[in-house]
């Protein structure tokens, strides 16, 4: 739920979501109280997570909330270097290319199940063991968020700087 309860038109047109269906919904803080324990300190895999990450880095922020402690990686960005071809590599089109059954789109359900096979299926297709291994392997490295800093995935030739809190 958005500060003030809006949403812009054009992210209501992405993901379905209106004002009506998250009025009486939980503010931030207290969501993140039911899914901290499963983030923390462990590997989170997102679909595109150059957007999701710098969200919730923002929303943090936005609480006055310090952050957690977890890696990210991005199985868009994964399925690219290992899928070749593909015209689209949105979660449902990278899903059909690897016939991956898929859920509803931009729900949380079938996102994250989506995401974890597409993740998961890019790593067999590459014989690959290890996350160090994927990092090595396509030269980049994964993102993560520390308590005191926020650092986006990404190759590891870029300049990416981690981003302080303070």
């Amino acid at each position: 739920k958005p500060e003030d309860n809006r949403y812009d038109y054009f992210n209501i047109c992405i993901h379905h979501i209106t004002p009506e269906m998250t009025e009486y919904a939980p503010p931030f803080p207290i969501v993140w109280k039911e899914v901290e324990t499963y983030l923390t300190n462990n590997v989170v895999v997102a679909h595109n997570s150059s957007f999701d990450m710098y969200v919730l880095k923002d929303t943090f922020l936005a609480n006055n909330m310090p952050f957690p402690t977890f890696k990210h990686f991005c199985s868009y960005r994964t399925a690219k270097y290992i899928v070749k071809g593909c015209s689209s590599y949105s979660l449902p089109n990278i899903c059909e290319a690897l016939t991956i059954p898929f859920g509803t789109h931009h729900r949380a359900e079938g996102d994250s199940i989506g995401c974890a096979n597409v993740f998961i299926k890019c790593l067999e297709l590459a014989e690959i063991h290890s996350l160090e291994e994927l990092q090595d392997k396509y030269n980049f490295r994964c993102g993560e968020f520390t308590i005191n800093s926020f650092t986006p995935q990404s190759t590891r030739s870029s300049k990416s700087k981690s981003i302080s809190r303070f």
